[in-house]
C-alpha cells in the first residue's frame, strides 16, 4: 500500500522559565518541574519536555530581567555576575550552546544582539539562508521523509532539498523565520527528548551581588531565559 503522509502543523512558539537569583548560586537547571503550568514564571505543561508528540526547533535563546541596576556598586555587582555566569543550553544530557548570561540579557536584534556572530542581518538574502538552514534541519531530524510544516499541506514525497520545494513551500519556511531572531544554525529537539538550560554561577560574584540585592525583592524570579522557536507535529 502506498505510505500517506499526513498534514504537518507548524506553530512558532517562544518558551521560558524563571529563577530567582539567589537560587542561581550553584549550578542550576531551568525549563524542570520547579515552575511548570505558571505562565507568569514558566508555560511549559510537563517538565523539561513539550506536551504532545513534537519536534522542536530552536532557532534563538535569550534572557530578561526586570532587575534596573541603578547605583554604582549595584550595577558593577549585576555585570561582574551576569558575565561571569555561564548559561548552556542542553538537548538529552548534552550542551549544544554556550554563553555568558550577561550576553543573552543583550540586545535582541537580528543585525547583531545575542551571540553577535551566530545572528544574520535582516534582509532578504540572509532570510533566506536561515530559511534553508531551518528547513534542512527538519529535514535532517525527519530522516528525509518529510519536507516540512507548509499552511497549503504536505509536499510531493522525496523532495528533499530546497530547490525541490515550490515557490509556495519556500515561502512557507520564510514566514515561519520571520517572526524570530535567529541563531545561524537551528537546533532541533526530536520527539520525547528533554531540553533545558542549565545556569552556573561564579560563587564570588554572585556573593558580591548578593550582597547589594535587597532582601525583599531576592526571592522573587528575576532572571527568565527564552526559547524561540517553531512546534511542529503530525495532525491525521
Amino acid at each position: 500500500m502506498p505510505r500517506l503522509l499526513g498534514y504537518r502543523e507548524r506553530v512558532n512558539t517562544n518558551l521560558w522559565d524563571a529563577s530567582p537569583i539567589r537560587d542561581l548560586r550553584d549550578t542550576t537547571g531551568l525549563f524542570g518541574n520547579r515552575n511548570v503550568g505558571t505562565p507568569s514564571l514558566c508555560n511549559l505543561q510537563i517538565g523539561g519536555q513539550l506536551g504532545c508528540d513534537s519536534t522542536l526547533i530552536i532557532t534563538n535563546w535569550y534572557a530578561r530581567t526586570n532587575v534596573l541596576a541603578t547605583g554604582t556598586a549595584f550595577e558593577q555587582a549585576w555585570i561582574a555576575w551576569t558575565n561571569t555566569a555561564v548559561a548552556q543550553l542542553m538537548i538529552g544530557s548534552r550542551p549544544y550552546l554556550q554563553r555568558p548570561l550577561g550576553e543573552l540579557l543583550g540586545p535582541r536584534d537580528m543585525s547583531g544582539g545575542i551571540g553577535g556572530h551566530d545572528q544574520f542581518e535582516e534582509q532578504p538574502t540572509h532570510r533566506e539562508q536561515l530559511a534553508m538552514a531551518l528547513y534542512k534541519a527538519y529535514s535532517e531530524a525527519q530522516k528525509g521523509e518529510a519536507t516540512g510544516p507548509f499552511p497549503e499541506g504536505p509536499p510531493a514525497h522525496g523532495m528533499e532539498t530546497w530547490h525541490d520545494l515550490t515557490g509556495a513551500q519556500k515561502l512557507g519556511w520564510l514566514n515561519a523565520v520571520a517572526a524570530v531572531r535567529p541563531l545561524s544554525r537551528p537546533l532541533v529537539v526530536p520527539v520525547r527528548q528533554n531540553f533545558g538550560v542549565v545556569i552556573g554561577s561564579d560563587r564570588v560574584a554572585w556573593s558580591a551581588l548578593m550582597e547589594m540585592l535587597p532582601t525583599n525583592i531576592a526571592p522573587q524570579a528575576l532572571v527568565w531565559i527564552h526559547l524561540d522557536g517553531i512546534v511542529t507535529r503530525d495532525v491525521a
